[in-house]
């Protein structure tokens, strides 16, 4: 998967943080307030078609918010064109997401099923087998949101059988991840449970050691977004233990690293600096000179940058 669909998918999984984060004011910023036409309009300018989209889609959002319903619908009808302009697929099907989270999040319940109509025949022509397994997994959460409740199952059943036919098993385990999320987010949290432990019980199985470290952290990171924080402690643990297991001292840095990143992510700071503490003895064991320094100010910028514990 190219690193413009990880973050299409990045995106996938947070959009409703997006809107959430949406007020009724007609400007974000703290300079003079900027009409909704105005908005509109310049975001009318952005070139490409997946900004123009989420921003067009914030602005709709906002506007129906503030009651503003018939500027919210022209509005979301140009936000619905800039999806249909997006080329790359799986960034095309996510904000597609996106607009049927708004549409459904005011009250628009056919636009916001077409929106998940155009997702589903964008995901359809999706060649990359991971990539189309992860969209059906974001699929079935988006027909959740809007209580299609037989669409959602039919999505994440697919999502499943389509990551047991990859040959990747770290694409398997994120796949997995993926769908568990979605069927916790859908109220079916039997489901999620059985899906992430089959994912788990598939990391823990991968011979090499850096793959299973990393699919073991990526597993204790889906669960630690799930809430599930005991047992997110627990598989980091077992990241851990596999990373601490790989031969390459530059290879176990890096993994090391990535768990470190994570446990950041998830909130456990004071772990999370603990790890790069560890990580920094072993990058400077690396026997080639330019990738042991390119490692330890890596580590050295993460504890820079990454939030602190708590005194």
């Amino acid at each position: 998967m190219s690193p413009r669909d990880l973050a299409v998918f990045s995106l996938m999984g947070s959009f409703s943080l997006v809107l959430l984060g949406c007020g009724g004011n007609s400007s974000e910023s703290d300079g003079p307030a900027v009409s909704y036409r105005q908005q509109v309009a310049q975001a009318q300018e952005e070139s490409l078609a997946d900004v123009r989209a989420k921003k067009l889609i914030k602005i709709g959002y906002r506007q129906a918010k503030a009651k503003d319903t018939f500027g919210a619908e022209d509005t979301l009808k140009l936000a619905n064109k800039a999806c249909s302009e997006v080329t790359n697929l799986a960034a095309r099907a996510g904000v597609y997401f996106l607009l049927a989270e708004a549409q459904a999040r005011i009250g628009n319940r056919s636009p916001a099923r077409k929106a998940i109509q155009a997702a589903q025949e964008t995901i359809e022509k999706i060649d990359h087998p991971e990539t189309k397994a992860r969209a059906l997994a974001k699929l079935g959460r988006a027909r959740g949101a809007i209580e299609d409740a037989a669409g959602a199952a039919e999505s994440l059943k697919s999502a499943e059988a389509m990551a047991g036919q990859l040959k990747d098993p770290l694409g398997k385990t994120v796949v997995l991840g993926e769908v568990a999320a979605s069927y916790q987010k859908i109220g079916q949290q039997t489901e999620s449970d059985r899906v992430i432990k089959a994912a788990l019980d598939l990391a823990q199985s991968i011979k090499d050691d850096r793959t299973r470290s990393n699919a073991i952290a990526g597993i204790a990171a889906t669960q630690a977004e799930m809430k599930q924080e005991e047992a997110a402690g627990k598989t980091f643990t077992l990241a851990l233990e596999a990373a601490k297991k790989i031969e390459s001292l530059y290879s176990r840095a890096h993994a090391l690293i990535d768990i470190a990143q994570k446990l950041s992510a998830a909130g456990d700071h004071a772990k999370a600096h603990q790890v790069l503490d560890d990580a920094g003895p072993v990058a400077e064991k690396i026997p080639e000179v330019d990738l042991q320094k390119q490692t330890v100010q890596k580590i050295d910028t993460l504890k820079f940058k990454l939030p602190k514990p708590r005194e």
